[in-house]
């Protein structure tokens, strides 16, 4: 997650991209800036993902009701 700060700086830079950097790596750049602002709101938004608990079992022809 990002701080306030970072967050501040990286929809800074976002908007101010050189000129100087043109084609793909400018692209490239905006791509990531971008990512790092999506992943953030999920993360603000959305609780974390905990699987549930669970135990893997062999099973087989001799596996009982039971255990199914």
């Amino acid at each position: 997650m990002l701080s306030v700060n970072e967050h501040k700086k990286i929809k800074w830079q976002l908007d101010n991209i050189p000129e100087s950097i043109k084609g793909k790596p400018r692209q490239n750049l905006r791509t990531t800036l971008k990512k790092k602002l999506h992943e953030h709101e999920l993360i603000s938004r959305f609780a974390p993902f905990e699987p549930y608990l669970y135990q893997q079992f062999f099973i087989n022809r001799n596996t009982n009701a039971q255990t199914l």
